[in-house]
């Protein structure tokens, strides 16, 4: 028997009915007797897994998911930004470069050639800007350059000064900033 002054937590209350049926609490990976959680996440060898170990680890956990009786829900619950490693039985490697083989072959229609929301465009879908793009963002940034002045008057001594230097200059000469 504990002392009086000895801690017992409290008894986790049981989940719920509603999480007892969440999809994950069924799934073939939750609590495996063979096969660690890690094993289905890409930083399991912290950057240190040769090719064929890293092959490995995915084919098993590849294996533990074909059985898996929650697979489609937790492949469609995969955010391609932020998941790593396997998940439903597939490779999340393997989907992002099948997804981006997939927005190559979109058609040019959401793309305005010759400017540069064109350029930005083609740099969404992973790809390289055709030249029209590239001149128009050529163009643009030409136009916004001529917009501003390369030289502007220094605000105390009115100096013309180019523009990414006037506070450097400010600082240097004029001992504004810190060190002399």
């Amino acid at each position: 028997m504990p002392s009086p002054n000895h801690y017992i937590p409290p008894v986790p209350p049981r989940l719920s009915a509603v999480d007892d049926t969440h999809w994950r609490n069924r799934a073939a990976c939750l609590n495996h007797p063979t096969v660690p959680p890690w094993t289905f996440d890409d930083q399991a060898g912290n950057g240190k897994e040769d090719s064929a170990a890293r092959a490995r680890r995915i084919a098993t956990a590849v294996a533990v998911c074909k059985g898996c009786p929650v697979r489609d829900a937790c492949l469609a619950d995969v955010d391609l930004r932020f998941d790593e490693g396997v998940r439903g039985g597939v490779d999340l490697r393997k989907l992002r470069a099948k997804q981006r083989v997939q927005l190559a072959d979109l058609p040019d229609d959401d793309i305005r050639h010759g400017t540069e929301a064109g350029a930005k465009a083609h740099g969404r879908r992973k790809e390289r800007a055709c030249n029209r793009c590239l001149e128009g963002a050529r163009r643009a940034k030409a136009e916004r350059d001529a917009a501003w002045p390369a030289k502007v008057p220094c605000p105390t001594c009115r100096k013309p000064i180019r523009r990414r230097d006037i506070s450097r200059h400010v600082k240097r000469q004029h001992n504004f900033g810190g060190a002399a």
